[in-house]
């Protein structure tokens, strides 16, 4: 149970918060490194990637994908025409069926994990959302300023200097 004052701040909270209509917003999955760096991929399926699979890899620029694209689609042109249309009709079809394990598969060859699934209006919503939780997340591609990074204090090094008076290292010799 809350109390009044808390039931008041939480209305209160609520009244200014805006709700959205179901048709507008999009579904987001948010991958992060161990260096805090998010790929946002948003959770639908894209048309290009059916109709033209090298425009879907320039734009999710998996560019040593576009590459081994290329390269086979060179080796079955210079084999046969009707090998290179079933090589591009087979590769269209399966951009498109798997195009979101792609994406998943390639941040994961990236070092990324599973680390948050939202909903958002937009790409740049869905952003301001994670940095809201992380403050210093970062993005490739992104409107928002630079992230927050802490420094440091000079003080606060010497501190854990002093401290590392006493303890013994690998590389260093210890009096017993």
């Amino acid at each position: 149970t809350t109390t009044s004052e808390e039931t008041s701040k939480i209305k209160s909270d609520y009244s200014l918060k805006e709700v959205n209509e179901l048709k507008q917003l999009k579904e987001f999955i948010g991958m992060r490194d161990v260096y805090r760096n998010y790929n946002v991929i948003e959770n639908s399926n894209s048309i290009s990637a059916g109709i033209f699979p090298p425009l879907w890899l320039a734009y999710c620029q998996k560019w040593w994908v576009l590459f081994l694209f290329f390269a086979i689609m060179a080796i079955s042109l210079s084999v046969n025409i009707f090998i290179f249309l079933l090589g591009w009709l087979l590769t269209s079809i399966y951009c498109y069926k798997a195009q979101l394990n792609l994406l998943y598969s390639f941040s994961m060859l990236e070092g990324k994990v599973f680390c948050i699934k939202l909903v958002a209006k937009s790409m740049d919503d869905a952003q301001k959302i994670i940095r809201k939780l992380d403050p210093k997340s970062k993005f490739k591609f992104s409107k928002l300023p630079k992230p927050l990074i802490e420094e440091v204090e000079p003080e606060k090094k010497e501190e854990k200097t002093k401290n590392k008076e006493n303890i013994v290292d690998e590389k260093e010799p210890a009096i017993v």
